[in-house]
């Protein structure tokens, strides 16, 4: 009976032992590799501000140390992109232009309130949707993307003239990563010019205009009246070489330089 009982004690000791060292293996093992695990799918799913508790000086308590540096990392990388895209934001929002951006399968992915008024379409209209398809023809649009960027048309939508300026984005290493599309609306630019030229046309006295370098740009039907030159022929030319003495040249540029 002795020796059944000092089994058994034996036995109840060895059973102690394990459950302590089972509570300690949890302890000191167990539950931070949880927290751990549990921290990096938060972190994956997109929670940058978990921290992982640091209670010791080993392995593990490094690579919480670690763990926790690299999210801090990452929280600062995230906030100053997620600053630059509310800046850009800001910027879409208030250009005086409409913009419509797309991916690389050519889907809107963006579209600013002036291209919504400019195209009479609203967010669930464009987003998602081919950007070729934003006109009723798409041909036009087609073209411009695939040609140089500096190109540019002007289209008659909904009786609004719009200027259309098409870029196809490239990356070297990548290729094509995005589209974008910028919309004007010259119908007033174009209404003033065409009164302007109305009454221009129509004043009895020679209205001419030049640009900065002193070239002709509009020359209405009194200039050639009274100078005798069509428009056909003075538009792009000096108008001072043209019309003022030879002699007095060398002194108007100098002059004209500073005007």
């Amino acid at each position: 009976h002795a020796q059944r009982r000092l089994l058994w004690v034996g036995l109840f000791f060895l059973l102690a032992i394990l459950w302590v060292t089972h509570l300690l293996i949890r302890r000191q093992v167990t539950l931070p590799v949880e927290r751990l695990t549990c921290s990096m799918d938060d972190v994956a799913g997109g929670n940058l501000s978990r921290q992982v508790p640091v209670t010791g000086q080993d392995e593990l308590s490094h690579m919480a140390v670690q763990f926790n540096g690299m999210t801090e990392k990452l929280l600062r990388a995230h906030s100053a992109l997620q600053d630059e895209k509310d800046q850009l934001t800001i910027a879409v929002l208030g250009i005086g232009e409409g913009l419509l951006l797309a991916d690389d399968q050519g889907f809107v992915t963006l579209a600013n309130p002036e291209a919504e008024r400019l195209l009479g379409k609203n967010q669930t209209m464009l987003m998602g949707h081919p950007l070729t398809e934003m006109f009723p023809d798409p041909e036009p649009i087609r073209i411009l993307l695939a040609g140089p960027d500096s190109n540019a048309l002007v289209l008659e939508h909904d009786d609004r003239q719009l200027r259309i300026r098409a870029a196809t984005i490239r990356l070297t290493e990548r290729g094509v990563i995005g589209q974008a599309l910028m919309i004007r609306d010259l119908t007033n630019e174009i209404q003033k010019e065409r009164r302007f030229q109305a009454m221009a046309e129509a004043a009895q006295d020679a209205i001419i205009i030049i640009d900065a370098a002193g070239l002709v740009t509009f020359w209405n039907s009194s200039a050639q009246r009274i100078f005798g030159y069509l428009g056909s022929e003075i538009i792009g030319q000096d108008l001072h070489r043209i019309l003022g003495p030879e002699a007095l040249y060398p002194e108007f540029t100098g002059g004209f330089a500073m005007f």
